[in-house]
């Protein structure tokens, strides 16, 4: 009998492991399915979101028409004869219409292709989106923004965008607290302040050289 009760517990002792090294892999797997469920949840609010009837149309229907307001707004300020247009409709090449989003630019009422504005009026359009944007943004959350920080925007601009630039930057600097992040050596003799920082001998910036 001892012997036979030694070789039971024996089996059980090994079942319990098993069964506990099982409940182990049950309570992971479960937190897994928590996971997996959540992210599902998560991925699904998203395609929805970006569906016809999410942000897409929520953009079309409540933020475009106010965006082209207080673009074309800023834009009679620093640039007058320079207008964008919204066109949300588009006739196909069979006579059907469909939902689309183009802008359209004109310069002294006469309609451009984007490829036709020069270095300067692209960057005054970019502005005026961003500075409409922002201002849809207080309006929607009530907050007011006194701080734009502007990071390598100039990168890619031509002679004239840069003028374009920093003339735009010197009108709304009574509006806002304006910081300009730049690569490029001949825009800080534009500001009245500025701060240049270079890099070390490992090539990490953050070497205070000069500011005024």
């Amino acid at each position: 009998n001892i012997l036979n009760n030694r070789s039971n517990i024996g089996i059980l002792t090994e079942k319990i492991r098993i069964k506990n090294e099982d409940l182990v892999i049950l309570n992971n797997n479960k937190e897994l399915l928590i996971k997996l469920e959540k992210e599902i949840s998560i991925r699904q609010k998203v395609v929805q979101a970006f569906s016809h009837i999410g942000i897409p149309n929520m953009i079309i229907n409540t933020i475009l028409d106010d965006l082209q307001i207080l673009a074309n707004e800023a834009l009679g300020q620093i640039k007058p004869g320079l207008e964008v247009r919204f066109s949300i409709i588009k006739t196909r090449s069979d006579g059907e219409q469909e939902d689309t989003l183009d802008i359209e630019y004109f310069v002294n009422g006469i309609q451009r292709e984007y490829g036709q504005l020069s270095g300067g009026q692209k960057f005054m359009i970019a502005w005026a989106f961003k500075l409409g944007l922002s201002l849809i943004i207080q309006q929607r959350i009530g907050i007011d923004i006194k701080f734009l920080e502007l990071d390598e925007v100039d990168a890619f601009y031509d002679d004239s965008a840069r003028e374009a630039f920093a003339n735009i930057i010197k009108k709304y600097q009574d509006k806002f607290t304006i910081f300009v992040i730049s690569h490029n050596d001949h825009l800080k003799d534009k500001f009245n302040h500025a701060i240049l920082v270079e890099s070390d001998e490992n090539g990490v910036s953050g070497r205070l050289t000069e500011s005024w």
